[in-house]
């Protein structure tokens, strides 16, 4: 009876425990975790895991590090960004019920040269939270080469490959607390997209792909590799002077584009991909709608991406998004530019275009009627012309285009300084008066340049010694204009209230020197090329 006894209560005991055990799993909340991801351009890859509790979670970073955000993404729910005095916040609130939620955040432009062979890069170890949450697990991963030589707080355990560290900090969650890190330069080279350009041509079912690549740092690079949609064939890869080697699998869209030089640090290069791709990829077309899907061609984040398409015998009604630009283009033709913004491979089935449009009767079932009617106007002209001494334009006839083409030249050079007079008295972020100013730079711009193209080619027959100097003009003069171009698509987020004020004059920043880098090399190009015409 006594062994009956003591066999119950020893049961009763191991249910107690078991009980008990499974109340502290239950009621123990999710932990606090952060992985941070270096890639081997040098963006970091923040995920954070964080509990939830209010029905949705707050997630801060130090102010400073906006102007270095590119993107964030929550397959749980919707994001919201607001700015407390030196903190940013992120909430998030869920879709549906749940312990935590994982938010992923994109940085660029944090990793620094710390040494001739390392990088360094600070940033929080922890992500603030507006109750202390006391411990967070940490974990960092970098790129192949890249071995770890120090990191701060010192109790971190590195990986046997030294390309991880992790460990558990017990810190106040509610302040931040940084992360110091210097690794060695490995394979890593700084690459940053400047733009992705995009141009659907309905018409003629062919896509063309314009991106800049800045080189900020670390390895120099020859190549570069693009993903095209798998099945596209590729018609030409080139930048705005001549063609660009390439090499290509049709089979998985691998794409790699070799550059014209090795490419340095402080180094850009432009390519230019022309392609088909599959059919029904890009955008679907109905009876009065078109609806389209950009594609990014890399796993990068670009600060400006934008989607230009050529509608043939329509007319634009109404979007999903306004245009930028609406432009008809000779016979019958509309063009529609959109401005995405930051685009990055974790939102782009965010980026998603729907298009109203209405047919238009098309031309082009007159053609025969007007082909008839061209050949006897043809076989007129010729008659005519046997009658008439050949005409050749006179040498004073190319003196007067070279001084327009000098004349443009100096046009450019003046609309550039009303940009310049924008910049330095700060008025750029006046939004009443920026917006008529910079879209009138803008036109005056894109006519000078056009300009100058069209003044070059006769000159370059006549003046056979003066093909490099027009050619690098002419280049020089589309690269201010491509500057300009980005500085109004960063304005117009400006003015829409898309980018943060802090952000906006960064990269105001940005685009200012490079107008003024190649308006100083269009001076001295546009001088020298005046004293060989005048010779």
């Amino acid at each position: 009876m006594d062994l009956k006894k003591t066999f119950f209560s020893m049961l009763v005991l191991a249910v107690l425990l078991l009980s008990y055990s499974y109340c502290v799993v239950e009621s123990r909340e999710p932990a606090l975790e952060r992985l941070i991801e270096v890639d081997r351009h040098g963006f970091l890859y923040v995920i954070d895991n964080i509990p939830l509790n209010d029905g949705y979670v707050e997630v801060g970073f130090p102010r400073q590090l906006l102007s270095s955000l590119v993107d964030y993404y929550t397959l749980d729910g919707s994001i919201e960004l607001k700015i407390e005095g030196q903190v940013f916040w992120l909430k998030v609130s869920p879709k549906q019920s749940s312990s935590s939620v994982k938010l992923i955040t994109i940085f660029g432009d944090l990793v620094k040269r710390s040494g001739t062979e390392t990088f360094k890069v600070e940033f929080p170890a922890n992500p603030v939270t507006r109750e202390n949450l006391e411990n967070i697990n940490l974990r960092i991963i970098l790129p192949e080469g890249s071995n770890i030589s120090k990191i701060l707080p010192s109790t971190f355990e590195i990986g046997e490959n030294n390309l991880e560290a992790q460990g558990t900090l017990s810190i106040d969650t509610t302040q931040v607390h940084n992360l110091q890190l210097e690794f060695a330069v490995g394979e890593i080279s700084l690459l940053k997209p400047i733009y992705t350009y995009l141009t659907l041509d309905l018409s003629t079912k062919q896509a063309e792909y314009n991106v800049k690549l800045t080189l900020r740092d670390g390895n120099t690079i020859d190549s570069f590799y693009f993903n095209l949609p798998n099945g596209s064939r590729v018609l030409e890869t080139r930048d705005y002077l001549k063609k660009l080697s390439n090499s290509y699998d049709e089979q998985t869209g691998k794409l790699r584009v070799s550059f014209d030089r090795t490419l340095k640090a402080g180094e850009s290069q432009t390519i230019i991909i022309k392609f088909e791709p599959p059919e029904n990829f890009f955008y679907k077309v109905g009876e009065e709608s078109l609806s389209v899907s950009p594609y990014l061609p890399f796993n990068l984040s670009t600060p400006d991406y934008r989607v230009s398409i050529i509608l043939p015998s329509m007319e634009y009604v109404s979007s999903s998004l306004d245009p930028i630009e609406v432009k008809k283009i000779y016979p019958e033709k509309t063009l529609l530019t959109f401005s995405l913004g930051t685009a990055s491979p974790l939102t782009m089935d965010f980026k998603k275009l729907d298009v109203i449009v209405r047919p238009v009767p098309s031309m082009f079932s007159f053609i025969p009627y007007m082909l008839g009617l061209s050949i006897i106007v043809l076989i007129i002209g010729v008659l005519t012309h046997s009658l008439k001494p050949a005409f050749k334009p006179s040498l004073k006839e190319y003196e007067e285009k070279a001084r327009k083409l000098i004349d443009e030249v100096e046009g450019l050079v003046s609309s550039c300084r009303v940009i310049a007079e924008l910049v330095t008295s700060k008025k750029i972020l006046d939004k009443g008066y920026v917006r008529p100013r910079i879209l009138e730079v803008r036109n005056d711009v894109a006519r000078h340049v056009s300009r100058i193209a069209s003044f070059s080619v006769d000159l370059k027959k006549t003046y056979p010694d003066t093909v490099d100097k027009i050619d690098s003009l002419i280049v020089t003069s589309r690269m201010i204009q491509e500057s300009i171009e980005h500085l109004w698509t960063q304005t117009h987020r400006y003015l829409t209230g898309s980018i943060a004020k802090t952000l906006f004059t960064k990269q105001v920043e940005e685009d200012y020197r490079n107008i003024t880098k190649y308006l100083d090399r269009l001076v001295k190009e546009g001088e020298s090329l005046r004293k060989l015409l005048s010779r």
